[in-house]
This record gives C-alpha cells, sequence and structure tokens, in this order.
C-alpha cells in the first residue's frame, strides 16, 4: 500500500489538483483531497503527509503524519510539539515562495 498524501486547500483548480495528482502518483502516493478542515477531521489519520491548510485539530488527528507542508509562510500555532502524534514529523512552510511574484506587484 502506497503512503497517502492528505490536501486541504479550499482554491483548489481542477489544473493544480491533476498537477498534485500527477506528481503524487509519479512519486509513488496516494493522494484524497478535501475542501476543507471540516471535512478532513477524521479522515487523515494514514495520511503521512499533509497539505495545505489544515486546521489544528486536523493535525492532531493524523495519527501517521510525518511532514506537514504548509501553504502559507506563517506557521507559528503549528509549532507546538504537543500538536503532532509523531514527534519525528517535519514542519515546513512557504516562506519565500511568493517573493518574486509579491515583488512585481509592489
Amino acid at each position: 500500500m502506497n503512503e497517502k498524501i492528505g490536501v486541504i486547500i479550499d482554491f483548489l483548480t481542477p489544473a493544480y489538483e491533476k498537477t498534485l495528482r500527477d506528481t503524487a502518483a509519479r512519486c509513488g502516493y496516494d493522494i484524497v483531497f478535501f475542501p476543507s478542515s471540516k471535512a478532513a477531521e477524521g479522515n487523515v489519520d494514514d495520511c503521512t503527509i499533509l497539505y495545505g491548510h489544515p486546521s489544528q485539530r486536523v493535525i492532531a488527528g493524523a495519527r501517521d503524519l510525518k511532514w506537514y507542508a504548509s501553504c502559507w509562510a506563517g506557521v507559528d500555532r503549528f509549532c507546538r510539539d504537543d500538536l503532532y502524534q509523531n514527534p519525528d514529523c517535519l514542519l515546513t512552510n512557504a516562506s519565500g515562495a511568493y517573493g518574486t511574484t509579491i515583488a512585481e506587484h509592489s
């Protein structure tokens, strides 16, 4: 059985979803999409990766979580060890990902 990625994004376009599906498949992962944290609650316990912007409640319920990849730069509220069932879970953010785009609009 492949490891699973849970994507919690409410601004998912069909093209972005296809890119994520294709990339996950190419890397040997299954992927499941949730339009909101509420929809993800109780359904991510077997996800080893979460991507997007889940609530703390979703993170706390992710039993097998190895990596939470936030699509935002600010992750202070997710920097609590007691939030993660796996003490070795990685937390990454999107800091710097939008620098060029933002600079072009200044």
